[in-house]
Parts: C-alpha cells; structure tokens; sequence
C-alpha cells in the first residue's frame, strides 16, 4: 500500500512541475502508471510542458528585442508573466475542480437513463 502511496505522491509532484513548466530545471524520474493510456498521455504531457517552457523563453526574449526598437521604452517585468501564469493555473484549478465535483455528486440513474 505504501508503494502505491508513494508512486501517487511522485506522480502529482510530476504533475505539478509539469504545469509550472519546471521538469526542464530538474533531473527527470522515471514515473510508471498501470494504464498504458495514462502512461502515453503522461509522456505527451512532458513534451507538451517542455515546448511551453521554450515558447514562454522565446516569447520574453521576442518581446523584449521587439520591445528596444520603440524611442519609448516600456519595461517587461517578469512578474506580468508570473500573475498571468497564476491567473490561467486558478482559472484551470476552479475549473477542473467545479467539472469534478459536477461528475461525483451527479445521480448515476439519470447519466445512465440519457445514455
């Protein structure tokens, strides 16, 4: 039972540092789910989550050059780019749970009489 304590925690730590964009920042561990369907869908989102990480790079470092060539300059903070990630995770967070606790609380006879 610990085991699979264990694997659950080191999945939602995975999860997490997929969703800051971090796994590029830290040495990769080997994650295995009992689904082959999960266990796809885990690997596309690593790949999902390092192309976002070096778009949000590219896109800063687009910005800024595209930025130098105004006679009046407007600084780029990297807290703008820090509130709208905390923004759009909320926004996801309040969503998925809101979906979740509709899925968990709704009458099974009346999804299985609409099927």
């Amino acid at each position: 039972m610990s085991r699979i304590i264990k694997k659950g925690k080191t999945a939602l730590a995975s999860s997490i540092l997929n969703i800051l964009g971090l796994t590029a920042a830290f040495a990769d561990f080997d994650v295995q789910l009992f689904d082959q369907t999960l266990q796809e869908q885990y690997k596309k989102e690593q790949n999902l989550s390092k192309l976002v990480t070096l778009f949000t790079i590219l896109a800063i470092v687009i910005m800024r050059r595209y930025l130098e060539g105004f006679a009046y300059r407007v600084p780029l903070h990297i807290w703008v780019f820090a509130m709208l990630l905390l923004a759009v995770m909320a926004i996801t967070i309040a969503v998925v749970t809101l979906r979740s606790l509709r899925a968990a609380t709704v009458n099974p006879e009346k999804s299985l009489r609409t099927e």
